[in-house]
């Protein structure tokens, strides 16, 4: 199955479109978590979160428009995020 197969399966409900997209673009979202957080364990939570992100907000997807750079931009969107929280968390209080 293609891409744009997998989206529209996606979008009439059907969870097995899902495998396609992981398989295409999941160790490009690790490595690009990974670049930010630079904690591989923690990048790979941000990808699979992401995955779950695109599943749920898949009917504000446009289908005409290629999944890859739409998905990376939630992937870069929650691994800087998901920084921010570790920088705040870490931080010493006074």
């Amino acid at each position: 199955m293609d891409e744009r197969g997998a989206v529209e399966r996606l979008k009439r409900g059907d969870i097995g479109g899902l495998e396609t997209l992981v398989r295409a673009h999941q160790a490009r979202a690790v490595q690009a978590a990974y670049l930010i957080l630079r904690d591989r364990a923690s990048a790979e939570d941000v990808a699979q979160n992401a995955f779950v992100r695109a599943y749920e907000r898949i009917g504000t997807f446009d289908a005409s428009r290629p999944f890859g750079p739409w998905f990376m931009r939630v992937v870069v969107n929650d691994a800087v995020k998901a920084a921010a929280r570790r920088e705040r968390t870490a931080a010493p209080r006074r």
